[in-house]
């Protein structure tokens, strides 16, 4: 069957859903799920696998394509949700969406996979490698193709950011997750917190079109080994990516590539220099611009000052005329308040006043059990207790 003819309707059906003024998502908005598994049940050979990574990855030509019956579904289910609306109610319908695609290598989504493969890992591998020797990657384990669009300025400062991004992400998530347990993670705060970035600098940018993101995970793979599938701590890092990715879905075509049954140690030797970088960024920085992005110029209370190689927020104390009283700040950016003046002072008038109390209930009752001098008992007037 020729391809033209395989998908003439859904184009037709497209065409007029992305005229419509709706601008409500349907279920076709959803994401597809791929999962790369040693037997898939959908039988396809390799290169009709490969043929429907290529289609989503808009590789290859539609005209003269024969392709067999069992593939329309695939192709029809890929074009709905490419021409589904998913802008939220007031925005613009974005055309040409750049296009995201998700590896999870060692675990999985909640979502059920859309359809089995067996050779979708080396694909993304195969391309993540070739990516990767064209451009420089925005991050360990995020790369891009296509125009720039202010990529690489927006990403050069991640990891002296990646702190402040994921702490102002997890502060969503425990509204949107109930009792929302955070992980520790290095690898899965760096990978997500990479999203939550790209995110950020599509909404910043008016027109933006085109373009192809890979993005390998391995963390999903690290916290269940550690704590299991099975905690909540797992459960709450898979939903906090869902999360993320459904508000992705609204300026990117995402595709989600699932490998759970592939050991991630092959991709694991990227993230060590990830981990040490994150783990030193907001203490030390290689150059002042990179501080005052990091700490956001000091939080306004102190400049960033170089000490030998590295450079640091020196903290000033601030004044404030209105209320005559000085303000002293600490922490790496300044953030702080120091109120260890105050607090040593209130602890140790505390120790002070307890000491004296205790030491004054002793010296009464002491007093109190003594037997008086002579002369004081002599003047004593008798009572029938003396008699």
């Amino acid at each position: 069957m020729k391809f033209s003819n395989a998908i003439s309707w859904s184009l037709v059906a497209s065409t007029a859903f992305g005229g419509s003024d709706s601008s409500t998502p349907t279920p076709a908005s959803n994401y597809p799920v791929i999962r790369n598994v040693d037997e898939p049940k959908t039988g396809l050979s390799y290169k009709e696998e490969q043929f429907c990574l290529d289609n989503f990855l808009r590789k290859l030509e539609i005209t003269g394509v024969t392709i067999d019956d069992k593939l329309v579904p695939l192709v029809n289910q890929n074009l709905d949700y490419i021409w589904s609306p998913r802008q939220k109610s007031g925005l613009p319908e974005i055309r040409f969406k750049p296009v995201l695609v998700v590896n999870i290598i060692g675990g999985e989504l909640s979502t059920e996979p859309s359809f089995e493969t067996k050779s979708s890992q080396s694909y993304v591998d195969y391309w993540f490698k070739v990516y990767s020797e064209y451009r420089k990657p925005l991050t360990d384990g995020l790369i891009h193709f296509g125009l720039d669009n202010g990529l690489v300025d927006h990403f050069k400062y991640f990891n002296e950011q990646r702190d402040k991004i994921w702490q102002h992400h997890q502060a969503c998530l425990k509204q949107q997750i109930l009792n929302y347990s955070p992980t520790n993670e290095e690898k899965f705060m760096h990978e997500l917190s990479s999203l939550v970035h790209l995110l950020d600098h599509v909404k910043s940018v008016s027109k933006y079109s085109g373009g192809i993101f890979i993005i390998q995970m391995t963390s999903l793979a690290s916290i269940k080994n550690k704590i299991g599938a099975d905690s909540t701590t797992y459960k709450h890092a898979v939903d906090s990516l869902e999360e993320t990715l459904a508000s992705l879905n609204v300026y990117f075509d995402i595709l989600v590539i699932e490998s759970p049954n592939i050991k991630p140690q092959n991709h694991l030797q990227k993230k060590s220099q990830m981990i040490s970088a994150a783990s030193t960024s907001a203490f030390k920085y290689a150059s002042k611009q990179a501080c005052e992005v990091a700490t956001d110029k000091c939080s306004a209370h102190g400049e960033c000052k170089q000490n030998k190689d590295q450079w640091r927020c020196v903290c000033e104390p601030s004044f404030n005329k209105t209320t005559s009283k000085t303000t002293t700040w600490v922490g790496y950016d300044c953030g702080k308040k120091d109120v260890s003046v105050p607090a040593n002072l209130f602890l140790w008038t505390t120790i002070a006043l307890v000491l004296s109390l205790i030491g004054g209930i002793k010296l009464l009752a002491s007093v109190g059990s003594d037997p008086l001098p002579g002369v004081l008992d002599a003047a004593t007037l008798p009572t029938k207790k003396t008699i």
